[in-house]
C-alpha cells in the first residue's frame, strides 16, 4: 500500500536535525528513485475528519505536549512501503506512548497497535546494502512541533495544513 487516505500528525524534528534528515531522505531518494517526503515520526494517521476538526485538536494535542528529544537506536529496513529504511526503537517510549494515547482519546481513534519510527525512505524491494547511510548510533532528535498533513493519495501530493510549537496554547 503506497496511498493513504485524510490527514496524519507528525512529530517534526527540530534543526539542525530536520535538515540534516532533509537532505538524506533526499540523496537516498534520488539514488534509488523513491518519493521525497519531510523527516517526521508519525503519531497518528488517516484521521477521517473535516480539516477545520483536526487543526482545532491537533492544536488542543500539541499544547498539552512539551517538547522532547528522541534518541534512536538503530537503522532497520522492511518489506512495508512507508519503512523501507527507518530509524527504530525510539526512546523515550513512554513520552510516545502518552503522546498517542492523548491522540488517539482526542481524536477518537481505535488504538491500534503504535509502532513509532522516523523512516528514511519509502519504497518496495529496495536492496540498501551498498548505499546504506552511516550514521552513528545512538541517533538524537529534538521534537519541538506537531505537523497536520494531508496524506490523500500518493506521496508527492501530500501537503503540510497546519503546524504547532509542542507545550504552546
Amino acid at each position: 500500500m503506497n496511498r493513504l487516505r485524510g490527514y496524519s500528525l507528525w512529530l517534526d524534528p527540530a534543526d539542525p536535525a530536520q535538515s540534516f534528515f532533509s537532505g538524506l531522505i533526499r540523496s537516498l531518494s534520488s539514488a534509488f528513485q523513491t518519493p521525497v517526503f519531510e523527516p517526521h515520526v508519525t503519531l497518528a494517521g488517516q484521521i477521517l475528519l473535516p480539516e477545520k476538526e483536526v487543526l482545532s485538536k491537533a492544536k488542543a494535542l500539541s499544547a498539552g505536549l512539551k517538547p522532547c528529544e528522541l534518541t534512536f537506536e538503530g537503522c532497520e529496513t522492511s518489506a512495508a512501503y512507508f519503512k523501507a529504511l527507518f530509524l527504530a526503537r525510539p526512546q523515550p517510549m513512554a513520552w510516545l506512548r502518552a503522546a498517542r494515547d492523548m491522540a488517539v482519546k482526542l481524536f477518537q481513534m481505535p488504538d491500534a497497535s503504535y509502532d513509532p519510527h522516523l523512516s528514511l525512505a519509502y519504497g518496495e524491494g529496495i536492496e540498501f546494502k551498498e548505499k546504506f547511510p552511516a550514521l552513528k548510533f545512538p541517533v538524537r532528535v529534538p521534537i519541538e512541533s506537531l505537523s497536520v498533513m494531508k496524506t490523500e493519495g500518493p506521496v508527492p501530493e501530500w501537503k503540510p495544513t497546519g503546524r504547532y510549537l509542542l507545550g504552546e496554547a
